[in-house]
């Protein structure tokens, strides 16, 4: 584990997500931000866990779901591997089973953990948790294709209604409960298939907590979910996204140094003042890694210590540096007034530049460059430094030519090159190969 810098991107999710609509971008490039942002709308509720005599604990399991309409059909719960309440409730008997689990999945990248294809793995937990729709206590189980960095780590398992949990419910022998009906087929094989559409909910009634939506259209149902959840304390309305706060630090030497200073005595950060800027690199000869883990910049003393005579206190640097995208996020307004020392760029100029009419780049940006400029832009926005909400007015993603270029010479019969509509190139001519350098 490293301290890190991070941008808060995720702040800007739904702005970053409404305003695609006025750009003049390829379809394409637009869904697959859309995608990357990921929003979604649910429900956050609790499963109590319950002790070996079916009594509620302390403990308790967050889960979030799009789908609140199927709780009466949660027959078992996934936690990911790292979840932080997983050493506390995992049974002893199944201490090293759980622990030996963690660490191979540990080894695992997020897409090898959620690859559709994979077969699902898992180990159970011990435990058992309260559903509040029925007050059945259900199993805790741990699999990877849960993921501890995206909603709660935990999700309540339908596997009547959701692929990936009939699959683990198939394998090891977990009941499967169908709660949503095809209103055009009331007699659906729940155990042969999972059903993933809309319909009409059964199965979803209880006198013990109150909460009855058999005979509802799952929608309705849902919001009704919602609604006695929130009545309850259960639970509450929930939007959730896929993107994640972005990783804006680096342990190299080559970079932007970022501009500011911890107190050695309290650990306070302090940004240099802006008579400082510029800040540069130092000059090393060596600026390979470290042999503990520190930044090659660890290496320049002499720059990382400071004294504030002001203060009269001992400084240190940071340092880790910025990304390549602290200078690709805003090149294009550099453009617009490069000579300028006193500000990024002049008011007038860029009201009279911006934004650009025409960006030409290739589509694999569409998640990476061309959605941190976005942010990146709209908080120049709110601070007053630009005069558009976006950077880029329209977007045109270029062809890729595969193979060899050709090209076709002409000369006539004393060998010189002529051009196409010349009377002698049509009498004697020969066709080669040029070097593409030429």
């Amino acid at each position: 584990p490293m301290r890190q810098w991070m941008l808060k991107i995720t702040a800007y999710a739904d702005q970053l997500l409404d305003d695609l609509d006025d750009l003049d971008w390829p379809e394409s490039v637009k869904e697959m931000q859309r995608n990357w942002i990921g929003r979604s709308e649910g429900a956050e509720l609790q499963f109590k866990v319950v002790d070996m005599d079916g009594l509620e604990t302390e403990f308790k399991f967050t889960v979030y779901t799009t789908r609140p309409d199927t709780i009466f059909g949660a027959t078992y719960l996934v936690l990911a591997p790292e979840h932080p309440l997983l050493t506390t409730v995992v049974s002893e008997a199944q201490r090293k089973d759980a622990e030996e689990y963690k660490e191979l999945s540990s080894r695992k990248s997020d897409l090898e953990r959620t690859e559709l294809q994979k077969e699902k793995t898992g180990v159970f937990s011990g435990c058992y948790a309260r559903n509040p729709a029925n007050g059945n206590a259900i199993p805790v189980w741990v699999a990877d294709y849960v993921l501890g960095s995206y909603g709660t780590g935990a999700i309540m398992a339908v596997p009547a209604h959701d692929t990936r949990d009939h699959e683990f419910a198939l394998k090891y022998g977990i009941p499967v409960t169908g709660v949503v009906t095809p209103d055009s087929n009331g007699s659906f094989s729940y155990s042969e298939k999972p059903y993933t559409g809309e319909g009409t909910m059964v199965n979803s009634a209880s006198p013990i907590s109150g909460l009855v939506i058999s005979g509802l259209p799952n929608k309705v149902a849902a919001s009704r979910v919602i609604d006695w959840l929130e009545e309850t304390g259960n639970g509450m309305k929930k939007v959730n996204y896929k993107l994640r706060d972005w990783l804006f630090a680096r342990q190299r030497y080559w970079g932007e140094p970022i501009p500011v200073v911890f107190s050695e005595d309290t650990g306070e950060c302090i940004p240099i003042s802006e008579a400082e800027l510029p800040l540069t690199l130092p000059e090393l000869d060596d600026f390979t890694p470290t042999a503990t883990g520190e930044p090659p910049l660890a290496k320049a003393v002499s720059w990382v210590k400071v004294f504030d005579q002001a203060c009269g206190k001992s400084l240190r640097r940071e340092t880790n540096t910025m990304p390549q995208w602290a200078g690709s996020c805003w090149y294009y307004l550099r453009f617009m007034d490069p000579r300028n020392s006193e500000a990024l760029v002049d008011k007038s100029k860029e009201m009279y530049w911006s934004p650009v009419d025409v960006y030409v780049g290739g589509a694999e940006h569409a998640v990476l460059h061309l959605l941190y400029a976005r942010f990146w832009h709209k908080v120049l926005y709110d601070i007053g430094v630009v005069s558009t909400k976006e950077p880029f007015k329209c977007v045109i993603n270029q062809g890729i030519i595969l193979g060899e270029v050709q090209y076709v010479a002409l000369k006539d019969s004393e060998g010189n090159f002529v051009s196409a509509d010349s009377a002698d190139a049509t009498v004697n001519y020969t066709q080669e190969s040029i070097p593409e350098e030429k």
